[in-house]
């Protein structure tokens, strides 16, 4: 591989429930985590900008790879913030080189664009991850309605998927407040014809009011928690929330 990945860490799975899908799983998103099963994403905000980039970039190319080991039967996501997917090194470009040479086809990946900096010319990174999208890739917007992730992004970007925050969902189904600005969220996606994925889905009750919404896709640890180093085996047909521990 291009970059080494640390000894230390490894990549958790967490499933991506869809109702319509066959088999109910849409995606796996690959997680960066200690082998103890904490999560390490603070490893990449740590060092120079080049050495985050480059961790940034060996965290895809490992999860492609545990990805193809596991024999994962859905589409891959990994996660980037806006300047390393841009990068001219360690960015997209790189990560389809990696995907050609590991035999990992470019259509089952699904790139989610993190929140935690700004997207500085939006019309430049427009450009820029067309190219690939033009390929099979397919990018998401996660965490929507946080941080940097917001309806400016949407105006001059328009990803595949938006991931709906967490904070949005936690309360939802007592929220009045909430309801109605996830409402707004499904009809814009709706009326762009995006994807929409409800991040955060803790207890049997958001689950229900946003499937009552319209909702039709699901994560969070409600459902299945991310599991460390393999793929989890659970079937959103089959799950059954506990209330009180709200696990499968």
């Amino acid at each position: 591989m291009a970059h080494a990945f640390p000894e230390d860490l490894t990549m958790a799975f967490q499933p991506i429930f869809d109702l319509e899908a066959e088999g109910y799983v849409y995606a796996y998103e690959a997680l960066l985590r200690r082998w103890d099963g904490g999560a390490a994403v603070f490893r990449l905000n740590k060092g120079r900008d080049v050495e985050r980039k480059s961790l940034d970039s060996s965290c895809r190319a490992r999860a492609m790879e545990m990805a193809l080991e596991r024999n994962l039967k859905a589409p891959l996501s990994v996660n980037a913030s806006p300047s390393a997917l841009t990068d001219k090194k360690h960015g997209l470009e790189e990560t389809c080189h990696q995907a050609h040479q590991l035999g990992f086809p470019i259509s089952d990946l699904i790139v989610e664009v993190t929140e935690n900096e700004r997207i500085e010319d939006l019309a430049y990174f427009s450009d820029y991850i067309n190219e690939f999208r033009r390929d099979g890739i397919r990018i998401a917007i996660d965490d929507f309605g946080s941080g940097y992730s917001g309806l400016s992004v949407l105006s001059d970007f328009l990803p595949d998927i938006v991931k709906i925050d967490k904070t949005l969902v936690k309360g939802f189904d007592r929220d009045k407040c909430r309801q109605i600005l996830v409402t707004g969220i499904k009809r814009l996606c709706d009326d762009l014809n995006l994807e929409l994925v409800a991040e955060g889905v803790e207890t049997p009750e958001q689950l229900e009011k946003l499937t009552d919404l319209g909702v039709k896709k699901f994560q969070g640890n409600g459902l299945s928690k991310p599991i460390l180093g393999e793929a989890p085996a659970c079937n959103f047909k089959g799950i059954k929330m506990d209330k009180k521990k709200s696990v499968v």
